[in-house]
This record gives C-alpha cells, structure tokens and sequence, in this order.
C-alpha cells in the first residue's frame, strides 16, 4: 500500500458518505474535508475515519488509530483535505509497517 492507495480509499468512502445524503460532488486531494468550506459535518467526518481504519485493516490486516490525540495536536489539522488526512494516515501506517 502506498499513499495514492490511501487518498483513493479516502475519495470512494467521501463519495460513498456523500451519495448517501444526495450529495454528488468529484473529490480530489484538495477538497477541504471539515470547517469553513468542507465537505463533511463532524458526524460524516467520524464516519470518514472508522471506515478508512475499517478498509485499511481490510486492505492490509494493520490495524491503525486515526482519532489519537496526535491527530489533534499538530499544528495543521490532518483533516483539512484529502490530502493531509492521506498524508497523515500514510504516516502512521508506514510506522506501524515497520514495528
């Protein structure tokens, strides 16, 4: 798995959240995920991050912790777009491939 495997995870399970409420937009590495111009509530951006830990384990049999208080403590939120959220989970995953 690399980061282009992660941010197309990423894209199909916004664009599934999206379906489900109506909503049909094309999601590239820059769609903001959260706040001033997001395409997600906070609700659909929990969703977001159980189903890419649930389709990464599934993917890879590596079970990885997107809501740990890391994630709250950078300075720029992981979960300002597609590619952040991607280059945050790649992070993690790249060290817990090599524990």
């Amino acid at each position: 798995m690399d980061i282009r495997d992660i941010e197309l995870i990423i894209q199909q399970q916004i664009e599934d959240i999206l379906k489900e409420q109506g909503q049909e937009i094309a999601v590239e590495k820059s769609t903001v995920l959260y706040g001033t111009g997001g395409v997600l509530d906070s609700l659909m951006l929990m969703r977001l991050v159980v189903e890419v830990e649930e389709a990464i384990y599934e993917q890879t049999g590596h079970r990885l912790t997107l809501t740990s208080a890391q994630a709250f403590s950078v300075r720029r939120s992981p979960f300002a777009s597609v590619g952040d959220f991607a280059r945050f989970v790649w992070e993690l995953f790249k060290a817990i491939e090599h524990e």
